[in-house]
């Protein structure tokens, strides 16, 4: 779990490092909203927790449920939840 927390840290401070030279950090409370959507999905429908957690399905597929579940329509989050959808196996 120790690994989790800190890998998890990384990428939330480089997309905030990525945000602030993109001089977005405004939109940084529409991002936490849609990460908070992503969690209360994950803690209240199995069947998604388990769609995300599928080795068998399709990366791709699988990033475009979360973001669908994000509710936002930013290319800087979609890109972002794909780099954590691919980095999970690596």
């Amino acid at each position: 779990m120790k690994n989790s927390i800190s890998l998890a840290t990384r990428y939330v401070e480089a997309f905030y490092e990525y945000l602030s030279k993109e001089n977005k950090l405004n939109k940084l409370d529409e991002y936490v909203q849609a990460v908070k959507k992503i969690v209360e999905r994950i803690e209240k429908d199995k069947m998604f927790y388990d769609l995300i957690g599928n080795p068998l399905l399709p990366k791709d597929y699988i990033v475009m449920q979360i973001v669908k579940t994000a509710e936002i329509d930013d290319a800087d989050f979609n890109k972002y939840i794909e780099a954590l959808v691919y980095k999970k196996d690596n």
